[in-house]
């Protein structure tokens, strides 16, 4: 806080509150006039909003110069004092509360947002000619009411401690190479109709014993 100095009229100064610094947190409008939304301090309340003065030019992450209006509660921004660096953007989400926020830390650049209590919530990440999508929450969910298409240029990988796909219709893949399938114990199971099992050229069985027809715990 800076403090203005005046004289009374008994010649005794006295010191009134004149100018504060706060952090501009946000960036919109207060009865259809440019605002910006400021942060104070940890001990002094939640984010509020503040009057630009006319002309003034500021940046989300800018320290803000602010003066008192005449009812001594709300201040009208009259500039920046100092501004953010221009690696470094915090964004209020005006609804909602969740702040986005971008910063480039170790040659990388990051977009994070987080809700109203600063929990971090989705990550996205560019490093190295990679992008990461990384959500730290406990569950995720992606839900589309129509298709839902994914496509790659190169591979696909996926990796996961289990793994499980439900569908209420038919599934078809189809590949133009190589499929490789292993696992440390296999089951196929047809529970209403056929299995079938075509080739155009041999088919290759190898087992140490094979049944057919045959139950399993009764065959030694």
């Amino acid at each position: 806080m800076v403090a203005n100095i005046v004289s009374t009229e008994s010649g005794a100064p006295e010191t009134h509150a004149a100018f504060r610094v706060a952090l501009c947190a946000g960036i919109g409008e207060v009865e259809g006039r440019p605002a910006v939304q400021v942060e104070f301090g940890w001990d002094d309340g939640p984010p509020r909003w503040a009057i630009c003065l006319g002309g003034v030019s500021i940046r989300v992450g800018d320290q803000v110069l602010l003066a008192p209006l005449e009812d001594g509660k709300n201040w009208v921004a009259v500039g920046a004092l100092a501004t953010a660096p221009e690696h470094s953007v915090r964004v209020m989400l005006p609804v909602s509360g969740y702040q986005l926020e971008s910063e480039s830390v170790d040659r990388a650049d990051h977009v994070r947002l987080r809700d109203a209590d600063g929990a971090l919530q989705l990550e996205l990440r560019v490093a190295d000619g990679r992008t990461h999508l990384c959500l730290p929450t406990r569950d995720a969910l992606l839900e589309c009411d129509g298709n839902l298409e994914v496509r790659a240029g190169e591979s696909i990988r996926m990796a996961a401690r289990d793994y499980e796909l439900n569908l209420s219709g038919g599934a078809r893949t189809k590949v133009a190479g190589k499929i490789q399938v292993e696992a440390s114990e296999q089951e196929l199971r047809s529970l209403t109709g056929p299995m079938r099992l075509d080739a155009e050229r041999n088919m290759v069985i190898r087992g140490r014993f094979i049944l057919l027809n045959s139950e399993e715990g009764r065959w030694t």
